[in-house]
């Protein structure tokens, strides 16, 4: 602490060179982003290998003269907050419209959290996952609470996934940042595969047969039914299976949204029909204020949902358990 405080220089560290799998992996993503965006953002390009950089050193993958020292890390969070968050170009013209997205983020990251912390108490098996649901809703503390919002936020969730590309194919976004849209696409196609295996997990009457329907779509293609569902028909096995499947797809659809996060950024935002685009603002502090107002409001929204039920959003016969000898009443054959 003395040299620096004098500011004298430490004396440099010499880090070995091993062949190492995860720097050969960290270099060929960099390339192959480089290849695929050969326009790449100057200050995403820089980011990723200041990070680089950052993670080879303090992991011992690199060998160079380099002091122990800070720099590298201060220089990746300036030029990330900078580039990101504060002097991130954004079109003077954007609305409220435009908050939608910062609303999917959030409610996703709140169904990772509440998920999480239900994944913990949560046992999957036909004879005990649909008394483990109520146990965390009346044994656990606070389990109610993020059990019940874990099951309100999904309707929201999907609420402003679905109005969020309405507004850019709308506004035709997708002729300048294409990339943003097909990412957008894999995250809804991954959130849609979560959000079923996850209806199937409370072990309800509308969960097995919900399941039972939509595992039947698959009966047209060979061997496939058995491969999901571990049998010919959903069982032990398969609520195990998409127990796994819904803890897990959460983290590829992170990745997902971070890449539609920066892809976003490296072009910026789209603006209003009849604006010009090149009348841009920085996104701090005023895109900062309309994005946090349409956060709040979305916050206030989904408490008021989670705290006075104002609309039904799931079915009453969710709640009974399973019975495949009684089918509930609106389920019929076509």
């Amino acid at each position: 602490m003395g040299c620096y405080l004098t500011g004298a220089i430490p004396p440099p560290t010499h880090y070995p060179v091993p062949y190492s799998v995860l720097g050969s992996i960290l270099i060929s993503l960099l390339l192959i982003t480089i290849f695929i965006n050969n326009h790449l953002d100057i200050y995403l390009y820089y980011t990723i290998l200041l990070l680089l950089e950052y993670i080879f050193i303090n992991n011992h993958l690199i060998s160079y003269p380099c002091p122990k020292s800070t720099n590298v890390h201060w220089s990746i969070c300036i030029i990330f907050i900078s580039t990101h968050l504060i002097s991130y170009p954004c079109p003077r013209s954007t609305s409220i419209h435009w908050g939608i997205g910062i609303i999917a983020g959030t409610t996703v990251c709140i169904q990772v959290l509440t998920g999480t912390l239900l994944g913990i108490h949560y046992t999957p098996g036909i004879y005990s996952a649909y008394y483990s649901v109520v146990h965390i809703y009346r044994e656990v503390y606070y389990g109610s609470l993020y059990r019940y919002v874990h099951s309100s936020v999904a309707s929201p969730v999907f609420t402003t996934v679905c109005t969020h590309p309405y507004r850019g194919i709308f506004h035709g976004s997708y002729w300048y940042v294409y990339g943003v849209m097909w990412v957008g696409v894999a995250v809804f196609i991954v959130l849609m595969a979560t959000a079923f295996m996850g209806y199937v997990l409370p072990w309800g009457q509308m969960s097995y047969w919900g399941a039972t329907v939509i595992t039947n779509l698959l009966s047209s293609i060979p061997c496939m039914v058995p491969w999901v569902c571990g049998g010919f028909y959903i069982s032990q096995p398969t609520i195990s299976r998409y127990f796994i499947i819904h803890s897990t797809l959460p983290v590829s659809m992170t990745g997902l949204l971070v890449f539609h996060v920066l892809y976003l950024h490296r072009l910026s935002s789209s603006s209003n029909p009849g604006y010009g685009t090149n009348n841009r603002i920085h996104f701090y502090t005023w895109l900062v204020h309309k994005d946090t107002l349409a956060l709040v409001s979305g916050i206030v929204v989904i408490n008021t949902q989670v705290s006075y039920g104002v609309i039904m959003l799931a079915h009453p016969d969710n709640t009974l358990e399973v019975s495949v000898l009684y089918t509930p009443m609106h389920i019929v054959p076509e």
